[in-house]
């Protein structure tokens, strides 16, 4: 069953989704693939690329010259 808006919204408050949000972004800005860093995150599985950002709160994040 996938994840409601409720639950994709929740997993990036906790610990572990903060964490994982910034090694996401180092990677990205490094242009280094970090789909591994998201394995077993929940919700992932439900993504094709492995990469499943929704709703992680990117404000603030500059990505330029990310890839």
């Amino acid at each position: 069953m996938p994840l409601t808006i409720e639950e994709l919204l929740a997993r990036w408050d906790t610990d572990e989704g903060k964490e994982l949000l910034q090694m996401v972004v180092a990677a990205l800005l490094a242009d280094e693939t970090c789909t591994d860093i998201l394995s077993g995150f929940p919700g992932v599985s439900e993504s094709k690329s492995g990469l499943d950002l929704r709703h992680a709160d990117l404000s603030g994040v500059t990505l330029r010259g990310a890839n």
